[in-house]
């Protein structure tokens, strides 16, 4: 297993791009080895195809942007199944049970006058902090085009941003939330329902024309239901 920077997979290699930082789905330990949950479904896909695992590290922007490019084969970063994600590129379901709400988290505490996102989008000043590419921005801008969205990468950035007062709120992945409140009690949170905007679970993204590789993952990933 390695982490190499952008290139092309050669013919024996399986490139998939993850998000470190990204618990419980992929973190970095402190030998820099990646580990968690997607690196072992990684791992396990790889295995059944005989070829080597190579990581590529990004945000999750990059990520998608890769992907359609084909400089990596697949995307294992606990990305959302949206509707038009499936749109885009295949997905196959490999974690969660669906998702009704999206977590809006606040500095210490929630202001009074804010009880819905309709509350929120009349502050017309605030901005909310989302990371680009997720199912987060797609769920606001399509729900919220008022709201002014701040676009930040990384958790730890979105994190400083609310301590600091730069942002309002933050809206995240729901599955991250248990273990960022735990390093985080300060945070409070606002769940907001999803609606008709509907969530089946998480997915592992491919080109649709990986034909191969689609019904390798597929086989993995229904073994691993069955454990």
């Amino acid at each position: 297993m390695r982490i190499v920077p952008n290139r092309q997979a050669a013919p024996t290699e399986l490139l998939v791009g993850v998000m470190s930082g990204y618990v419980p789905f992929a973190t970095v330990d402190q030998e820099g080895n990646l580990e968690g949950f997607d690196i072992d479904v990684a791992k396990k896909i790889a295995s059944r195809l005989g070829r080597t695992l190579v990581f590529k590290d990004m945000s999750l922007a990059a990520l998608l942007v890769a992907l359609q490019q084909g400089s990596i084969d697949l995307l294992l970063s606990g990305l959302s199944i949206t509707k038009s994600r499936a749109a885009a590129m295949a997905m196959i379901h490999y974690q969660g049970e669906g998702i009704s709400a999206f977590p809006l988290l606040f500095w210490k505490q929630i202001p009074a006058d804010i009880k819905t996102m309709q509350d929120l989008q009349m502050r017309v000043t605030t901005s909310v902090c989302i990371e680009p590419g997720s199912s987060q921005e797609e769920f606001i801008m399509g729900k919220y085009p008022a709201l002014s969205l701040k676009r930040l990468s990384s958790m730890s950035e979105i994190v400083m941003d609310l301590k600091y007062g730069k942002s309002l709120a933050a809206m995240v992945d729901p599955d991250i939330l248990p273990l960022l409140q735990k390093q985080v009690p300060e945070l409070a949170v606002l769940w907001v329902p999803l609606q008709e905007y509907r969530i089946p679970g998480n997915g592992i993204a491919l080109k649709r024309s990986n034909k191969t590789l689609i019904d390798a993952a597929t086989a993995v990933i229904a073994d691993l239901k069955k454990e």
